[in-house]
């Protein structure tokens, strides 16, 4: 009689980048949502959603993608207080697959699933207009935008600036 052993490796996708952000803002976490190249919408191919995934004080991010196997997707980049960014027909490999993000707009304070800095996220920055970092108890992290430990004109520029903006979102 023989014998016969099988032994099955399952390598993960890794998906690494960088995300141009304000460095005082990291390190942040963000969720990664991929969806099969074309079908992002409410009845496509939702391959996975990773959340917990950290970016560090130079826009670094890397995790294992389970799941993902090789071929094109569509990857939206959520990380905490910016709107998603999407990232279209990433060619995805058995080897690190690397991603690079610009112009993230921050201000979604509420992180809410509008994906939309609207009424909800100006309100943190009125309620912590004016204080410090360490010195105010009203002080609120999320409402200082530009990180530079005071909530006030800047952040509240910022929201002005980008209010109504919506991220990038799978359509429906």
């Amino acid at each position: 009689e023989d014998d016969c052993t099988v032994t099955i490796t399952v390598l993960p996708t890794v998906l690494s980048g960088n995300i141009v952000l304000n460095a005082l803002c990291t390190p942040l976490d963000m969720t990664v949502t991929v969806y099969q190249t074309g079908s992002q919408t409410s009845t496509g191919v939702l391959v996975g959603t990773f959340t917990g995934i950290q970016i560090d004080s130079n826009g670094d991010f890397s995790f294992d993608a389970l799941g993902v196997v090789p071929g094109n997707y569509d990857i939206y980049f959520k990380p905490d207080n910016y709107l998603a960014k999407v990232s279209e027909n990433v060619a995805v490999s058995a080897s690190p697959t690397a991603v690079a993000l610009t112009n993230m707009v921050p201000g979604d304070i509420d992180n809410s699933e509008d994906n939309q800095i609207d009424g909800d996220d100006v309100s943190p920055i009125i309620t912590a207009y004016n204080t410090q970092d360490g010195v105010d108890a009203g002080y609120n992290a999320e409402a200082d935008l530009n990180c530079d430990g005071f909530v006030d004109a800047l952040d509240l520029s910022l929201i002005i600036f980008f209010f109504l903006t919506e991220g990038d979102a799978p359509m429906n």
